[in-house]
């Protein structure tokens, strides 16, 4: 079996070598790359200065102890992160349906290939310092053994766990969405103060340490959890995606309604973009992530800056405009795999960017309901989320727009992870800026003279004449686009 999992490796490297998206994205790789070196050089200071800092903080107990109970609380945040960023491996095995090569060695290569992930090599910069300085220096060998082994197990058990949950979303979402729902309730009632989750897993580590036998149960949960994601791929897959194939066909039933048919053509480009958004995994994943950023706020509450109107606009902008800011930067590279079809049917131009535009902002007013209750801890929430849903319907959305007609490239929408940065560009990262910076600054410039009624009422303003004047803006995006729209299926065919 080995032999094959090198081949397969093998392949799948000069596959990403000889793509053309590899030179292509030289700039994203740079950022990306010096994003990493910045959170190896923050955990890498984090580990060689934790004792120091734990002593501060909690002066009354041992860092050792402390650090040990972090570690099992680091492992509960890092299944939950781990679910929203992290890019797991995933193989294209049409190529691979005449072969003699067994779902089993798919399956096996498929996990092996998730263990030298950044994730996993991430916390070693915290972990291995720290050992060396603390633990190893004041702890028995077989204390700092037991330790080290507690570590390294928790990265892969959550390695394995996150990814178990995150492939269990295509074939059984009940059980994944359980699993996510107990680790997000402990944590929201550890940080309620409801119960004191940070103490209970300092006795649980302490006693792990003191006992290594019971190292085995985290031992045990690694082997469940890779167990658990080989039954998936082997039960469900001879196709890596069947699964989820399967899972979205079921699924497609619910939106075979036409919900906004009766919109005339916009309407029927809505339908079709509603059911792209469910069956591919990509776009669901923005889509439960966005309804997760109505939850942002509660982060930050509590806060110096929480009650500052600037602050609390950028909050407003999140809370309403969540699935725009997601789904909205790659306007066009959502249709890049067919999108040489829609320019050899009869689809007018303006109808597509009317339906986009329609159920964007569609999903900007249904956002601003959820958020509503914010307004019973800060009244000021009803006037900022207003602002900011007029701003991103009038303007955020036609920013997006320009955006894609400069700056589309093709992704694969059955890869999920919100880490993917595929499709990304540096006029992705740009645009952000002046979402930002204009209705902050416009609110600081005019409440600072006219008082704080006025800024806000200046945004909301801004965002109103954009809806009014829809038509206009819109037929001259089209203009735009047919102008360059033969650029961008050129662009959208190099993958």
């Amino acid at each position: 079996m080995m032999p094959m999992l090198f081949q397969l490796l093998k392949q799948q490297w000069k596959k990403k070598l000889r793509s053309p998206y590899w030179t292509q994205s030289i700039v994203q790789s740079i950022f990306l790359g010096f994003f990493a070196l910045y959170f190896i050089l923050v955990f890498l200071g984090l580990g060689l200065m934790a004792d120091k800092i734990l002593e501060e903080v909690f002066p009354e107990k041992d860092a050792f102890v402390t650090f040990s109970g972090l570690l099992l609380y680091y492992f509960f945040m890092d299944i939950f992160v781990r679910f929203f960023l992290q890019k797991f491996p995933s193989l294209g095995i049409k190529p691979y349906l005449t072969l003699p090569i067994s779902k089993k060695q798919i399956a096996h290569f498929l996990l092996l290939r998730s263990i030298p992930s950044f994730f996993n090599i991430l916390p070693l910069f915290f972990i291995i310092p720290f050992f060396f300085k603390t633990v190893l220096p004041n702890q028995p060998a077989a204390i700092s053994s037991a330790w080290l082994a507690l570590a390294i197990l928790l990265v892969f058990a959550g390695n394995f766990v996150s990814y178990y949950i995150d492939k269990a979303f295509g074939v059984k979402p009940v059980l994944a969405a359980v699993l996510m729902s107990v680790l997000v309730g402990l944590m929201y009632l550890d940080f309620s103060g409801y119960i004191p989750l940070g103490d209970y897993l300092e006795s649980i580590a302490f006693f792990m340490i003191a006992n290594p036998l019971t190292l085995l149960a985290i031992l045990g949960l690694v082997l469940l959890s890779y167990y658990g994601i080989y039954r998936l791929f082997n039960d469900h897959v001879y196709l890596e995606e069947q699964g989820e194939v399967e899972s979205s066909i079921s699924e497609a039933r619910l939106w075979d309604m036409n919900l906004f048919d009766r919109f005339g053509k916009p309407g029927e480009i809505m339908d079709l973009e509603t059911r792209l958004i469910w069956r591919n995994k990509r776009s669901r994943t923005i889509l439960y992530v966005s309804l997760l950023f109505i939850l942002y706020p509660l982060i930050f509450a509590g806060d110096e800056n929480f009650d500052k109107p600037w602050f609390m606009l950028i909050m407003s902008l999140i809370l309403t405009g969540a699935f725009t800011l997601n789904y909205g930067q790659l306007m066009l590279s959502w249709n890049s795999p067919h999108f040489d079809f829609i320019l050899t049917r009869s689809i007018r131009i303006e109808d597509i960017f009317k339906g986009k535009y329609y159920l964007l902002a569609i999903s900007n007013i249904l956002l601003f309901v959820l958020s509503l209750p914010f307004g019973f801890i800060d009244a000021r929430f009803w006037m900022t989320n207003l602002a900011m849903l007029l701003f991103n319907t009038g303007v955020t959305i036609f920013l997006y727009m320009v955006v894609a007609n400069y700056s589309s490239k093709p992704i694969d929408t059955e890869k999920g992870g919100v880490f993917n940065m595929e499709g990304f560009g540096a006029a992705h990262y740009l645009i952000i800026l002046p979402i930002i910076i204009i209705p902050v600054a416009l609110y600081l410039v005019l409440s600072s003279f006219l008082g704080s009624a006025v800024g806000m009422a200046a945004i909301g303003l801004i965002g109103l004449l954009g809806i009014i004047f829809r038509e206009a803006i819109l037929k001259a995006i089209v203009q735009n686009f047919k102008s360059r729209k033969y650029k961008i299926a050129a662009a959208f065919r190099k993958k």
